[in-house]
């Protein structure tokens, strides 16, 4: 039963900045500048490999590795959350909390 919670928090909290990441990139309601590709390289690489890794390694149960990637993804995730109170990227910071919790529920 706990393993398949923290696989459905990993889960939310992956997908959820997946499609953060697609409205920061694609959608952005805060700017009407044209994005090039060294920015999406820049977040895919900073924000959304590291989580993708992070719900594969929570899957996987490897406590250090989710951990790593988990640290990995921290900065950027606390910079895209906090750059701007109140906006749609302080949900950043949400779904950064609920990685949290998906990674503290691992056995150890």
């Amino acid at each position: 039963m706990k393993k398949k919670i923290r696989i459905s928090l990993s889960f939310i909290a992956t997908i959820g900045f997946i499609l953060l990441s697609v409205i920061f990139l694609y959608y952005n309601p805060y700017s009407e500048a044209s994005i090039n590709y060294e920015t999406i390289i820049i977040v895919f690489t900073i924000i959304v490999l590291p989580v993708c890794l992070t719900f594969l390694f929570v899957i996987l149960s490897n406590k250090m590795l989710t951990f790593i990637f988990l640290i990995i993804s921290l900065p950027g995730s606390l910079y895209l959350g906090l750059s701007a109170i109140p906006s749609i990227w302080n949900l950043f910071i949400l779904a950064l909390i609920i990685q949290i919790f998906s990674v503290l529920l691992q056995p150890k």
